[in-house]
């Protein structure tokens, strides 16, 4: 499926009532969130791809100090605009689902949470992190 498929089947795919689903209480957010604040280094540049309203990238920030330059991008405007909303304190961005527009080797981790099954060529997906994942970084 091409990107623009994939933007248009997640378009203004999330409202205000999925915020309380994907918050930090709720129990399989709960532990994914702690595996990323057990393994995410401090002041790491980090990239959550398919960031959704951004809980993950959101509370990593409210609770560890990372890089300012940590961003999360994802297809929908919708739940972009969500995350700024409720994470003003992180940085999100809207993008085509394919490319991931930053530079080569600038991530010390890239997190991406209930994104893979969604994603058509997981092979450029893979390759993608690996772009944009420095040498030693963290998958």
């Amino acid at each position: 499926m091409q990107a623009e498929g994939m933007m248009e089947i997640y378009k203004d795919r999330y409202d205000k009532s999925l915020i309380d689903f994907r918050n930090a209480e709720e129990p399989t957010v709960k532990k994914r969130l702690q595996f990323f604040l057990n393994n995410i280094p401090e002041n790491a540049k980090v990239l959550d791809y398919g960031c959704g309203l951004g809980s993950m990238l959101g509370q990593v920030n409210l609770k560890k100090k990372i890089s300012p330059e940590s961003i999360g991008y994802d297809v929908d405007p919708s739940a972009v605009k969500l995350a700024q909303d409720v994470f003003p304190q992180s940085n999100f961005k809207i993008f085509d689902g394919s490319r991931i527009p930053e530079d080569d080797a600038l991530f010390d981790v890239v997190i991406s949470s209930e994104v893979i099954e969604h994603v058509a060529d997981t092979k450029l997906l893979f390759s993608e992190f690996n772009r944009v994942l420095k040498n030693d970084g963290i998958l």
